[in-house]
């Protein structure tokens, strides 16, 4: 994955390109120290994802994501803070970030998001799902939404939810939702496997515990 890291304290810029540079499948194609400057970068690198403080002089990370959803729809854009706001984290997700992690996070951890996100699934902190869990509902892009603290659920996937826990068969929703049985089939494994569950009955106290039922 390609990807381009912008911040404005420069000890720490230097830091993340020298973690991240010696981790296998991560090009480092560019640094800015300023939002402006990253978006000129983009203009001059190919990138996959952006790894961006949230506050930086010019632009902050909120205002890069949106311009990058504008004009680069296909970069994915994960947000690096010292801050675990609610405000802040709902605003960041309304404006398009695939991730959100705090800067007291492991390397671990940053390379597990860098992998999520590369692979099309958004990541958020232990820290900041604890915050999400006061937006209930939120609707972010790309038909996903975060369901109490939940992330990377669509809403195809929470009906199929609902379906599975009222003991439909995948024929039966299928015929609800006039798709497929491969497509419910498909469905099925990619929710047990997102939620890590194996059972049925754990996904009716996962869909009881997040409201997603009466």
């Amino acid at each position: 994955m390609r990807v381009l890291l912008a911040d404005d304290h420069l000890i720490l810029l230097e830091s993340l390109a020298t973690l991240l540079a010696a981790e296998e499948g991560v090009q480092i194609v560019a640094k800015a120290t300023n939002g402006l400057e990253a978006l000129q970068l983009v203009e001059e690198h190919p990138v996959d994802i952006v790894v961006s403080d949230l506050n930086m002089p010019f632009l902050g990370g909120i205002d890069i994501t949106i311009r990058l959803k504008e004009r680069f729809p296909h970069i994915k854009v994960l947000l690096l803070t010292m801050m675990e706001e609610a405000s802040q984290i709902r605003e960041a997700i309304q404006a398009g970030a695939w991730g959100y992690i705090l800067k007291s996070a492991s390397p671990d951890e940053l390379r597990k998001a860098l992998v999520e996100i590369h692979e099309g699934r958004r990541y958020f902190s232990r820290d900041i799902e604890k915050q999400l869990a006061s937006l209930p509902n939120l609707a972010v892009p790309d038909g996903h939404e975060i369901v109490d603290g939940v992330p990377h659920l669509t809403r195809r996937e929470i009906e199929i939810i609902r379906f599975i826990v009222e003991d439909l068969s995948s024929e039966a929703i299928a015929k609800q939702l006039n798709i497929s049985t491969y497509t419910i089939e498909t469905h099925r494994r990619n929710i047990f496997k997102k939620l890590g569950l194996n059972t049925v009955v754990g996904l009716v106290r996962f869909a009881i515990k997040h409201r997603l039922i009466d």
